[in-house]
């Protein structure tokens, strides 16, 4: 008998991106549905311009986070907290994979090219394979992650210990 997997579906790529997207979106979430500005949600994941620049533009991209229309440097969820599941995220990372590997297709020769089809084939068929897995990430949404925070914070001590007698 194997171990299991560390990571979601095996992939440390996807459990990763999937984590990170998570950890944006409840920066968003704790403060929803107040629109925040990108700096304020950077700071809360501690993520580098790059790796946060790229993570936040796959998220526009999917149409998860809106420009708040009072306040142009603000940003919103695009959807309510509920709308928004694993599944949407899982998704996101998938997109930008994509991305990287048909940007790789571009730079490699007809042998490797056919490696790496044989790779996205197998990719593929893991997909496929794991499509049950799809149905626990649809019923998760963000919504989830809000009421965990507020119960967080409900268990702080008041206001009123904190001040001197």
């Amino acid at each position: 008998m194997t171990a299991p997997e560390p990571y979601l579906f095996g992939n440390q790529q996807l459990h990763h991106g999937l984590g990170t997207l998570t950890r944006i979106l409840g920066g968003l979430a704790a403060d929803a549905p107040h629109a925040v500005r990108i700096n304020r949600i950077r700071e809360y994941c501690d993520y580098s311009r790059v790796g946060f620049g790229t993570a936040w533009a796959s998220l526009v991209k999917s149409n998860l986070v809106r420009r708040d229309e009072q306040q142009p440097d603000h940003w919103r969820l695009a959807h309510d907290l509920g709308a928004i599941t694993l599944e949407d995220l899982v998704h996101c990372v998938f997109a930008q994979s994509r991305k990287d590997d048909d940007e790789t297709l571009a730079e490699i020769s007809t042998s490797e090219r056919l490696s790496k089809d044989v790779d996205i084939f197998l990719s593929q068929a893991t997909i496929e394979i794991n499509q049950q897995a799809f149905k626990y990430l649809r019923c998760t949404s963000l919504e989830r992650l809000k009421r965990r925070t507020q119960v967080l914070h409900s268990f702080a001590a008041p206001m009123c210990w904190n001040k001197k007698i």
